[in-house]
């Protein structure tokens, strides 16, 4: 059975050059980056899932120029390594 589910997302544009996020604290959303059989694959938790799409909503609709790009580490935490890079890209520019 499906029910219909709303997600919103109230963020002030903080575009062209800057994105902030807020992680809960303390910090439970966790997510990770590794590669099987050559492919990238992302492991988050629920936490990081809802934590991302707010990321990718303000992406989507603010005022974010082409090449801005946001460097994300593992567990949303400052002090891990980074786990994924995201950059606004107008046109295909796959590598």
């Amino acid at each position: 059975m499906s029910k219909e589910l709303t997600f919103m997302c109230k963020f002030e544009d903080e575009g062209p050059s800057s994105i902030t996020y807020k992680t809960t604290g303390p910090p439970t959303e966790t997510a990770c980056t590794t590669v099987e059989d050559g492919t990238p694959v992302l492991y988050l938790n629920k936490a990081a899932c809802k934590l991302l799409a707010e990321i990718f909503a303000k992406l989507a609709m603010g005022n974010y120029a082409d090449g801005f790009h946001l460097h994300l580490e593992k567990n949303f935490d400052p002090d891990e390594v980074e786990m994924l890079r995201i950059v606004i890209a107008f046109q295909s520019s796959s590598k």
